[in-house]
């Protein structure tokens, strides 16, 4: 099994698309990680995102995400089934992999129950892939979704900012 996301500290609909290749990079080359969770934290200051009170609320919200409509549609290679999962209060980072045709999801107690590491950990799912542009595309759409498009305007151009994000519209 491989990880597809490391490190997460904290734990758009369509018509939002990277024009990135799915290997860009920030300036200078590297990987864009950091630039990535630069990103999220800024824009969450600025709209600060929703909390779950219970694992169970947390638990209930991804399972509504991951067998909407609005998931199937967006993401149509994405799995459906995603195992959602506790880590202990002294882990350092919350996680997401592909295995057997699902997803799993890991999320340190309490600490990162809310929306901004949700829409991290599902980007991983969804796009299969690392901080890449696929990555990237994934994370602004579900950040439109569950955080609003103040939000996702606000991380798109946190993004842009660190170069590793151009939006486009495709309506």
């Amino acid at each position: 099994m491989s990880l597809r996301s490391e490190h997460s500290r904290r734990g758009a609909h369509r018509a939002v698309a990277a024009v990135n290749s799915p290997a860009s990079a920030p300036p200078g080359g590297g990987d864009p990680t950091a630039a990535v969770y630069a990103a999220e934290d800024a824009a969450a200051a600025a709209f600060p995102p929703r909390r779950y009170r219970s694992f169970a609320e947390l638990r209930s919200h991804i399972d509504a995400i991951v067998c909407s409509d609005w998931w199937s549609d967006t993401f149509p290679g994405a799995p459906i089934e995603v195992h959602v999962e506790r880590r202990s209060r002294t882990a350092t980072f919350s996680a997401a992999c592909r295995r057997d045709g699902a997803g799993i999801v890991w999320f340190v107690d309490g600490q990162h129950w809310n929306a901004t590491a949700v829409c991290h950990e599902l980007a991983h799912v969804a796009s299969d892939s690392g901080h890449d542009a696929l990555f990237r595309e994934a994370l602004v759409a579900l950040w439109r979704r569950e955080c609003g498009f103040l939000a996702a305007t606000e991380l798109s151009a946190q993004l842009g900012h660190r170069s590793i994000w151009r939006p486009t519209f495709e309506r």
